[in-house]
């Protein structure tokens, strides 16, 4: 039972995105996921946003991952139409890998 709830905890642990490794291993695994699905099957997955559930208006989120996963294609324009905060929302995906990156690089030098 204890080996169980140790490989729950390290399981809970990577995907919390809580450490430096875990942003690392979730977003890096996100984006190239997202690099190799073409977007026609991300438009056929349900929206699960929550404004459209509860109050049946269009959040503002809604088309993100569609439109990081057009920008990782090098697809500006469509990237655009689906949700224009894709590209600050890439731009800060990037921005966080690097500086962990760079932090952990910092630490294991200091070693």
């Amino acid at each position: 039972m204890a080996k169980n709830l140790k490989g729950i905890k390290k399981f809970l642990e990577i995907f919390s995105l809580a450490t430096n490794k875990s942003r690392i291993i979730v977003f890096t695994t996100t984006l190239i996921i997202l690099t190799i699905v073409p977007v026609s099957n991300l438009e056929s997955i349900p929206n699960l946003s929550l404004c459209k559930l509860l109050i049946e208006e269009k959040c503002y989120s809604v088309g993100i991952t569609r439109g990081i996963s057009s920008l990782l294609k090098l697809k500006f324009e469509q990237a655009i139409n689906y949700n224009w905060l894709s590209l600050p929302a890439l731009l800060t995906i990037f921005t966080i890998l690097i500086k962990d990156i760079y932090q952990i690089k910092t630490i294991k030098n200091k070693k």
